[in-house]
Formats: C-alpha cells, sequence, structure tokens
C-alpha cells in the first residue's frame, strides 16, 4: 500500500552538510540532475495495493537504491550494511 505522499526526510542541516561535503561536480549529482526519478513513481504505484498491507517505503528511493547497487556492483548485503549505517 503507498501511502498518500513522501515527504523528503533531508532537513535542511542535512543538505547543508551534503552542499558542504560532496563537490559539485560528483557523478551522483550529475546522475539526480539528469535523471528524473520522480517520472516512474506512477509507473510503480500499479505495483502496490491500494488498501492492503502496511504503508511502503518510498518506490523512488528503493529505485535509487537499486541503482546506486547496480553502479557500485554491491551485493544484497553490502547494499543493506550501507543503508543501515545512514
Amino acid at each position: 500500500m503507498l501511502r498518500a505522499n513522501y515527504t523528503s526526510m533531508v532537513s535542511d542541516q542535512d543538505q547543508l552538510i551534503f552542499d558542504t561535503l560532496v563537490p559539485p561536480d560528483h557523478y551522483l549529482r550529475q546522475v539526480n540532475t539528469l535523471v528524473d526519478f520522480e517520472q516512474y513513481r506512477a509507473m510503480m504505484a500499479v505495483c502496490y495495493h491500494a488498501s492492503d498491507g502496511r504503508p511502503a517505503n518510498d518506490p523512488v528511493v528503493l529505485l535509487k537504491i537499486g541503482f546506486l547497487q547496480t553502479h557500485y556492483n554491491l551485493s544484497d548485503r553490502e547494499v543493506l550494511a550501507a543503508i543501515q549505517a545512514e
């Protein structure tokens, strides 16, 4: 079941730290600029039941995690460890 909306979990302080630590020309910033991940939200919504089950994690975030897993050649275990470290 999808939630009605998914709000960004990035606070102003998180964004400031990100902007300070990640160079403007970093590869992942370029990917984020070029790829509109939001366009896939409607396409993925049909994979979720409208009312059954618990509210799902944001499908766009899951898509981005899959992208990073593929790009960095991470196993399922490695990507879960990286996500949980945050």
